[in-house]
């Protein structure tokens, strides 16, 4: 039972580490490894609306895809 809670949450922390590179801080200081936690979540989060939007959604016709070259 706390298995499956555990690996939805480690899933977040596996993508904050490996996309994003937060497994270390790249700062020194409170407030500056604070606010590169705080950007970072911030991008993860867009990624995520991102990726919620154009997956659920087919494209329609006369749409733009946002990976298209």
């Amino acid at each position: 039972m706390i298995s499956k809670k555990r690996y939805i949450v480690e899933q977040c922390f596996g993508t904050a580490k490996h996309l994003f590179g937060m497994g270390r801080a790249s700062y020194f200081g409170t407030i500056k490894v604070n606010v590169q936690v705080v950007l970072k979540s911030i991008c993860m989060n867009l990624k995520k609306a991102a990726n919620k939007i154009f997956v659920d959604e087919p494209f329609k016709r006369g749409a733009v895809c946002p990976n298209a070259a």
